[in-house]
């Protein structure tokens, strides 16, 4: 909801507000994540694999309208789209948290609720659908899946599972 919501009393429809904000303190880049995938290819938003149980993925460079292909300009926050399933809406299904350090543990071992195993470039590069795809800033990225939505009914076309289909 709006920053002044809370504070005016005015009940929301939405049972989690209505709006995913990055960093919306001050000093932040109060960046909106798009609610919709039409939403996100309107902002420049690039489109990304589909993941069944996922959704498409869509991600933004804060460079420019291309991926650099450098973690530190990457959004950290890839939101996940219900694109292609039967009865698909194009809202957003789920979003994962994408951070080129390592937030899991060795020693003691600990995933301290990220995935538990952080995904080297190459396997995070399958999220993209681009033959470019090289981080040259980082050799991984630990991440953090939230799904907004029930996850079971959100399918990729063609049976595809996970990938470019």
């Amino acid at each position: 909801r709006a920053p002044t919501a809370p504070c005016s009393g005015a009940i929301s429809s939405e049972p989690l507000g209505d709006r995913l904000v990055i960093n919306a303190g001050a000093g932040g880049i109060a960046l909106e994540l798009p609610l919709t995938r039409a939403e996100a290819a309107a902002a420049g938003w690039v489109r990304g694999s589909c993941f069944s149980g996922m959704g498409r993925h869509w991600f933004r460079d804060l460079s420019g309208p291309h991926l650099s292909w450098k973690a530190e300009n990457l959004v950290p926050v890839v939101p996940m789209y219900d694109e292609e399933s039967e009865g698909a809406d194009g809202k957003i299904n789920a979003f994962f948290f994408a951070d080129p350090d390592r937030q899991q543990s060795l020693f003691p071992p600990s995933a301290r609720q990220w995935e538990p195993i952080p995904l080297p470039t190459i396997a995070m590069c399958k999220n993209f659908c681009n033959s470019s795809c090289t981080f040259t800033d980082t050799s991984l990225f630990s991440t953090l899946h939230l799904y907004m939505r029930d996850h079971a009914r959100v399918t990729c076309s063609g049976g595809c599972s996970i990938g470019c289909c």
